[in-house]
């Protein structure tokens, strides 16, 4: 996601902030694995606009017979009726490449497939995108959905320079928050578009929030419901950096990626797990 991300970071500060691509929390992880499995995206806006899989709108893959296509929805239904945000997919068309043996993509040839070919693209985009990419090929190229920038903002519970006794005391009510504003937002007096704007990652104490948000409102609220002593020192053990436009700029700014530097860290990043003696 490394390449994802610092293309979309290119194309914004040329362009004014326009885009924002949903990705994973690893710079190291290929989109080519990460969204076949499904692909969380707490921490790029994944609950308002879902897994990384429903961010794919094309693919090419490579078939077991050898044959290169690529496909991807070109009709659409309104669904809206049924709660759906964005328009179902009603047929899924295909091409495949004529010219196998040439090298020069530039030169690449797409042709409707021959009928003997025998590809169902609706059953293959299904399958693709529920039973993992290499199931069914090797996927060699994938278009994912862009959407429009949102402002960003994140939390750090327990974060330099927050870091105290104190608030590591209080992680397991952090912990209670930070599961209530996801899954049961109206305990906060917190609407669910508020709660879907923001997400997290399983293992750092944080939230990351892409437009509308009351984080540090709802923080303030569950510590006065809950009877905190101080609401006042412990609502600061939850604080914001500023002056960040999204989850890989921060992690750009954070420069933290020794494994791999010049890439977009991983978050959390990979332990070393080491032998017992």
């Amino acid at each position: 996601f490394d390449k994802v991300y610092r293309a979309v970071i290119a194309a914004n500060e040329e362009e004014g902030y326009k885009y924002h691509v949903v990705g994973g929390g690893a710079g190291t992880v290929s989109p080519m694995g990460w969204s076949w499995q499904g692909g969380l995206g707490g921490t790029t806006g994944g609950r308002l606009y879902g897994f990384g899989v429903d961010q794919v709108v094309q693919l090419e893959m490579v078939l077991p017979n050898g044959v290169h296509v690529k496909f991807g929805p070109t009709e659409w239904e309104d669904a809206s009726a049924e709660g759906f945000t964005v328009p179902r997919t009603k047929v899924v068309s295909g091409v495949c490449r004529s010219n196998p043996d040439e090298h020069d993509e530039e030169k690449w040839i797409w042709e409707r497939c021959p009928e003997d070919f025998d590809i169902d693209f609706n059953d293959m985009w299904f399958a693709v995108r529920g039973g993992g990419g290499g199931t069914w090929g090797v996927v060699t190229s994938v278009y994912l959905q862009l959407h429009d920038y949102l402002p960003f903002k994140s939390y750090l519970f327990n974060n330099f320079p927050f870091t105290t006794e104190k608030c590591t005391a209080i992680a397991p009510q952090f912990a209670e928050f930070k599961a209530q504003y996801m899954s049961a937002p109206s305990l906060l007096n917190v609407t669910k578009e508020r709660s879907h704007a923001c997400g997290s990652d399983p293992v750092l104490m944080s939230i990351w929030c892409y437009g509308e948000e009351d984080v540090m409102q709802a923080w303030t609220r569950f510590l006065d419901m809950n009877n905190s002593t101080d609401p006042a020192k412990a609502a600061s053990c939850l604080g914001s950096i500023p002056g960040t436009s999204g989850f890989a700029e921060l992690m750009i700014l954070s420069d933290s990626n020794d494994r791999f530097p010049g890439k977009v860290a991983d978050s959390p990043a990979p332990m070393t797990i080491r032998p017992s003696v």
